[in-house]
């Protein structure tokens, strides 16, 4: 896992500086998010459950998030709450890292619902979700129990919550 110092934010803002300089960079859409690159990995989160229900044994969803990460874009797979397989596309990054917790975002777009997440979104962002390309904003809390392995959660507004594990190579 990767620590942030301030030399590495300072790095940061210096890139960002050249991206809209006269230097080119190759990755000034990768640049243009907030936190460091995560470690690359493999995260299954297993089991999900929604705020809106009591939770109970029957609340708990076996959605079988699997995810894959490599130099800060990821790759994902699900099965929603409506039974159905969703694919997602994005860019992660940590935003925050200590001795053995942290908190990673992502952040792109989804395949998969077929404009039913509008029925749950503020009036203000149902237009985004009427569609089945929709975006994603997630959270990424973990605590990291090995080197290699990190025990995970997710939070996916407004009221998705799964657990699990990633592994990082």
């Amino acid at each position: 896992a990767r620590t942030i110092s301030s030399e590495s934010s300072e790095n940061l803002v210096k890139k960002n500086q050249s991206a809209y300089g006269n230097q080119r960079t190759d990755d000034v859409f990768l640049e243009f998010s907030i936190g460091e690159v995560p470690s690359d990995g493999i995260m299954y989160l297993p089991l999900g459950w929604h705020f809106s229900e009591r939770l109970s044994t029957e609340t708990i969803y076996a959605n079988n998030f699997l995810s894959i990460t490599k130099n800060g874009l990821s790759a994902s797979t699900f099965i929603n709450s409506y039974g159905d397989r969703t694919w997602s596309i994005g860019i992660s990054r940590t935003l925050l890292q200590g001795s053995a917790i942290g908190l990673e975002y992502s952040v792109g777009l989804m395949v998969g619902y077929d404009g039913r997440l509008s029925e749950i979104m503020p009036s203000s962002l149902q237009p985004l979700f009427e569609g089945n390309v929709n975006p994603y904003l997630v959270f990424f809390p973990y605590y990291q129990l090995t080197d290699n392995i990190e025990l995970r959660g997710m939070y996916g507004p407004p009221n998705v919550v799964l657990v699990g594990v990633k592994y990082t190579f």
